[in-house]
């Protein structure tokens, strides 16, 4: 016993001086892709607005818009990295000056159904203060 403790207390001294070692190497996350912030298209959005005053503005004929399009102020396309949105502002909302409750709808899908430079996954129509009025989906399939 007296030989076996001197052993012992060689080796408990020798484990403890020794440097530590990790037995895994744990790898350092790095990220695959930098998020990408939502920027607007100036060309696209200057296509939009073209859409919507050709199509549905009646080219700048009053006579041939439709009841919805002279609330329309402004139409952006927003880029993400995962694609593109409409942002469509309005003077005011149209329903609240007597057009049919389906009109914010309408003015959506002449967006996203007509709009072919890009595919819009949703369109958001608001007024010119920024409040939100609804935001529509786009539910035809991407191409």
């Amino acid at each position: 016993m007296k030989r076996v403790l001197p052993f012992l207390l060689a080796i408990l001294l020798l484990v403890s001086c020794a440097p530590s070692v990790s037995p895994v190497a744990t790898p350092t996350a790095t990220p695959t892709s930098t998020p990408t912030i939502p920027k607007v298209d100036a060309d696209l959005s200057a296509a939009l607005e073209e859409l919507y005053l050709t199509s549905f503005g009646g080219d700048g004929n009053k006579e041939w818009a439709t009841d919805w399009y002279p609330y329309i102020t402004s139409a952006e396309v927003v880029a993400t990295g995962h694609g593109h949105y409409g942002i469509v502002s309005l003077s005011e909302n149209p329903v609240d000056s007597g057009l049919d409750d389906e009109t914010p709808k309408w003015i959506a899908r002449a967006a996203y159904a007509n709009f072919k430079d890009v595919y819009l996954t949703h369109v958001i129509i608001q007024t010119a203060e920024g409040n939100m009025i609804d935001t529509y989906d786009n539910t035809l399939p991407k191409p």
